[in-house]
């Protein structure tokens, strides 16, 4: 029953991705500092998905969805924080 609803999260994930993206590829500033952000939304959204499931629910192990979000969270923040020197330089 937890289950059962639309995926709005994939939606609005979406949503903001898209329009974190096309900012940094702009090199926006502003797109850096949301992008950090929406990564740890992502991964404290999978941490907190996988907990409910496997601590709430007694689920064996969390659902495909909650690695996934895991990983996209963990790849936002590393390339993120790796790429800073060059949202830096940038003054928009």
């Amino acid at each position: 029953m937890a289950m059962i609803k639309p995926l709005w999260e994939e939606f609005w994930i979406g949503i903001i991705g898209i329009f974190i993206a096309v900012g940094l590829r702009r090199k926006m500033k502003y797109a850096w500092t949301l992008g950090i952000v929406w990564g740890a939304m992502m991964l404290v959204n999978g941490l907190v998905q996988g907990g409910y499931e496997m601590f709430i629910l007694n689920w064996a192990s969390p659902c495909t969805q909650t690695y996934i979000f895991l990983v996209l969270g963990i790849v936002a923040l590393v390339s993120l924080l790796m790429a800073r020197k060059g949202f830096s330089l940038s003054t928009t």
